[in-house]
């Protein structure tokens, strides 16, 4: 943008035009940014939270709880397992998220 002289009010608002345009999409490119950030933040925040409530609110021997103590305590944690007809387990936990696929040992007997 060079220029050949003084630019009068309503040439310099054309050329202006542009260039405040480019300064909206950035800055609306800049919050769409942070407001991403502070999700991410959160969702990081939320999965260390979630942890700590595990590790401090579960019994120590799982084993040891009755069969209804269990299922209300994986109910709670909002925990599935789903046998499927190939005897593996899928463990879903939160949003039916796949966190493991375990082969279920057949005992002999």
């Amino acid at each position: 943008m060079a220029l050949d002289g003084p630019l009068s009010k309503a040439e310099l608002s054309e050329r202006l035009v542009p260039l405040d345009a480019k300064v909206k999409a950035l800055e609306e490119e800049a919050d769409a940014l942070r407001e991403e950030e502070h999700a991410e933040r959160g969702r990081e925040e939320d999965e260390r939270m979630m942890l700590w409530r595990l590790e401090t609110g579960l019994p120590e021997d799982l084993d040891a709880l009755a069969p209804l103590q269990r299922r209300e305590l994986y109910k709670s944690l909002d925990l599935t397992v789903v046998a499927n007809r190939d005897k593996s387990l899928t463990l879903k936990w939160f949003s039916d998220v796949d966190l493991e696929v375990m082969r279920c040992q057949e005992e002999e007997t």
